[in-house]
């Protein structure tokens, strides 16, 4: 859980069904505002719905707000609501270039990327918002949000790499395959 959305409190939810993510939300939701009154938590049951119909995943980031809605969260909304909070003075884009920076000056280089693959590079940011503790900080998500977010960069940088070389490839196999001509 994380209180740094303005009003509204971020959780991430895995679960092996949606009827149990929707029961994890509303739990929640209970102890998180409790005065909330009984006729409303079917209608903030509906929103919680909703919201993991639209996830299609095992587990997922969503935002609950005191006003009864609860809804799907993605990492670069995280950091987006982080710069509304901060009144906008951050730059999320120039962070998340910095830390791109920075995983390259720990050795985190496109051929070290393109040694290992996309999907270790997926994994790489997976683990940056899987293992968030339940009591981190807004600080603590949006650290490791943009970690994950420069992670995906690398990942976009790979697969961009690979599209070229397989044209260059492409390219030369054609021109191998021209008929010398005769002189």
């Amino acid at each position: 859980m994380a209180e740094f959305m303005r009003d509204r409190l971020v959780y991430k939810v895995f679960h092996s069904t949606e009827e149990d993510a929707v029961d994890l939300l509303m739990e929640q939701f209970a102890k998180s505002f409790p005065e909330t009154e009984e006729d409303q938590l079917a209608t903030i049951r509906e929103t919680a719905e909703d919201a993991v119909a639209t996830t299609r995943e095992s587990a997922g980031w969503f935002a609950i707000s005191p006003g009864g809605r609860i809804e799907v969260i993605s990492p670069v909304d995280i950091a987006v609501g982080w710069e509304e909070f901060d009144g906008g003075s951050g730059d999320i884009f120039a962070e998340v270039l910095a830390e791109k920076e920075r995983q390259v000056e720990k050795g985190y280089t496109p051929e070290h990327d393109d040694e290992h693959g996309g999907d270790h590079l997926i994994e790489v940011a997976e683990s940056y918002l899987d293992t968030i503790p339940a009591d981190a900080t807004g600080a603590d998500v949006r650290t490791r949000a943009i970690k994950s977010i420069a992670t995906l960069v690398a990942l976009v940088e790979l697969v961009d790499r690979a599209e070229r070389a397989n044209i260059a490839s492409l390219v030369e196999e054609a021109i191998s395959e021209i008929p010398e001509a005769e002189v």
